[in-house]
């Protein structure tokens, strides 16, 4: 029996192998093991790189709602430095009210 692999799934699955890697490159650069965190980002490198070509090259994900929250999400996972703050709460959210 044979498998398809959706979307979904290729997304989950890359962000579940990303997280080990860079949590072995940020223990690794902790330590002063250079190498061996580069290796690790290396590997989370590549791991995010194929998901993005496979994504883009099979299974259409510009028609998706969730490509550019996904892509967002991944890309803030490999580069906390680069991501955007989370937005403050409004004033509505925060139970607050406006002009106190």
């Amino acid at each position: 029996m044979s498998k398809i692999l959706s979307y979904a799934n290729l997304t989950a699955h890359t962000e579940q192998t990303l997280r080990p890697h860079l949590a072995d490159a940020a223990v690794h650069r902790e330590a002063g093991h250079d190498t061996r965190a580069h290796e690790a980002w290396v590997c989370a490198c590549t791991v995010h790189r194929m998901w993005e070509g496979l994504a883009v090259q099979y299974l259409e994900p510009h028609r998706r709602k969730s490509f550019m929250a996904d892509f967002a999400r991944l890309d803030a996972l490999m580069y906390p430095e680069d991501a955007a703050p989370a937005p403050l709460p409004t004033s509505t959210e925060s139970g607050h009210a406006q002009g106190l």
